[in-house]
């Protein structure tokens, strides 16, 4: 380094040992009045802890660049359902220099088990864009100034892998952490693709076989193995059965979620009451933080009732295509249900 600038060769000092005790030594060495001074940080880990962060802001006197290993150290700490030893979390609780950014990270959800009981479960609910905009929050808490937007540096693969911070500016970033939709369609109409839900809603349970997608239906033989089991939802087995203390289940859950209706079953069974069907609709209407997601494969009987039934744009009404035979289901509906929202396809 001293070849390098031989024209400061005489003010340019390396020390071997402890960086952030050498570092706070010398900024206690500081002259407010007189010194100004650049502090570049390329930590291991994350072996930076806030409380330095403030001591270097307390300077007021110090241009702080510091390199954040957002990807390949806060991420991979972060488990995508929060499940966090001890020990790293006491170690993220030093780096962000606060307990509360678990309850940031993370979302609580609870959904029925098998055995019609409610159990809670923590998921991840930030990405590494949020990552960046949440340190910068904090760290703008302590600085003075901030630079217009950060440098993100990115791996020979094209991954985000760090982020460059000059005096820990601010980043403003375009985009949300919502779910992703894809559409498949044709000129005149659309269908979105989406998956199951993120928490199951059964008000009605047992079915019937309607068409050979019916041939190895999952919801019968775990229906036949809750009955064994004593269940009391299925002990009528695989039978259609109505389950009004079920009703109310989506008005309990405060935090918004995607809700799959009867994945034991088909609302638009024949021998589900009208009256037990716009119930079931008056529910999903009233639930408005919720989105829920209706599927059948009885689709006359859908159009049928489609004038009858409140809907809401919270309720995503779609059909199952098994084969190529059934896409006369979504032809069907076309432009004469108020609602078709998604299609999903089991063998298609």
């Amino acid at each position: 380094m001293k070849s390098v600038y031989p024209w400061g060769k005489d003010r340019i000092n390396i020390y071997q040992g402890d960086g952030k005790r050498k570092l706070l030594e010398i900024l206690s060495t500081l002259n407010f009045n007189k010194d100004r001074a650049v502090v570049f940080l390329d930590p291991y880990g994350m072996d930076v802890e806030f409380d330095l962060l403030k001591n270097i802001a307390e300077t007021r006197i110090v241009d702080l660049w510091i390199l954040v290993p957002h990807a390949v150290g806060f991420m991979r700490q972060l488990q995508k359902e929060g499940k966090l030893t001890e020990s790293n979390k006491q170690k993220l609780n030093r780096v962000f220099g606060e307990e509360d950014w678990f309850e940031k990270f993370y979302n609580e959800y609870t959904t029925e088990n098998l055995f019609g009981d409610e159990e809670t479960f923590l998921k991840k609910a930030i990405n590494e864009k949020d990552l960046i905009n949440y340190y910068n929050s904090r760290l703008k808490g302590i600085f003075i100034d901030v630079a217009p937007s950060p440098l993100i540096l990115k791996n020979d693969k094209k991954s985000l892998s760090s982020t460059m911070l000059r005096r820990l500016k601010r980043k403003r970033v375009n985009g949300s952490n919502q779910n992703s939709k894809t559409f498949i369609g044709s000129e005149t109409w659309q269908i979105r693709v989406v998956s199951s839900g993120q928490v199951t809603w059964n008000p009605v349970t047992g079915c019937d076989k309607v068409s050979p997608g019916c041939k190895h239906c999952y919801a019968e033989k775990m229906a036949r193995r809750l009955q064994l089991m004593n269940q009391k939802n299925y002990k009528n087995g695989f039978e259609l059965t109505l389950q009004p203390d079920a009703l109310q289940i989506p008005l309990k859950w405060k935090t918004p979620r995607m809700i799959f209706v009867n994945s034991m079953s088909d609302l638009f069974h024949e021998n589900v009451p009208l009256e037990y069907i716009q119930e079931v609709f008056q529910i999903m209407v009233s639930a408005k933080q919720h989105t829920f997601q209706v599927l059948t494969k009885r689709h006359k009987r859908l159009l049928e009732l489609n004038d009858k039934l409140p809907w809401a744009n919270n309720i995503w009404m779609g059909v199952s295509v098994e084969s190529q035979t059934f896409v006369k289901r979504v032809e069907f509906l076309q432009n004469r249900v108020r609602r078709l929202n998604f299609c999903r396809s089991n063998h298609f």
